[in-house]
Formats: C-alpha cells, sequence, structure tokens
C-alpha cells in the first residue's frame, strides 16, 4: 500500500478536476473526469463565439 496523502489529492482536484482521482490511483474515474470537463467547456466556448450561441447557456456550462 503507497502512502498517499488526502490533503494533496483535494489540492490536486482543484487546480484541475481529475488529477486528485487520478492521484488517489483512480486512474478511469480522474480521465473521466478530465474528459468531462474539457467537453463541457469546448461546448461553453462554442456557445459564445457561434452566432446562434446563447451565453445564458454557456454559463451553465462553465459554471
Amino acid at each position: 500500500m503507497s502512502n498517499k496523502e488526502p490533503w494533496l489529492a483535494v489540492n490536486l482536484s482543484s487546480l484541475f478536476p481529475g488529477i486528485g482521482q487520478i492521484y488517489s490511483g483512480k486512474k478511469l474515474k480522474g480521465y473521466f473526469l478530465i474528459f468531462f470537463y474539457i467537453a463541457l467547456y469546448i461546448i461553453g466556448l462554442w456557445q459564445i463565439l457561434s452566432p446562434p450561441g446563447n451565453v445564458f447557456i454557456c454559463l451553465g456550462y462553465t459554471c
């Protein structure tokens, strides 16, 4: 059993969602969270930059 610090996992997750999960050994869950976070961020940016986009919907994706 490795000696992992739980407070470090929390701090890593505050930098970028999913990194704390990867640190704690749950790699699949961590990669899923990273993918989900990036996908929602891209959808939010698309909503801002596209002509028919809606800023209020974008706030729901990025917040």
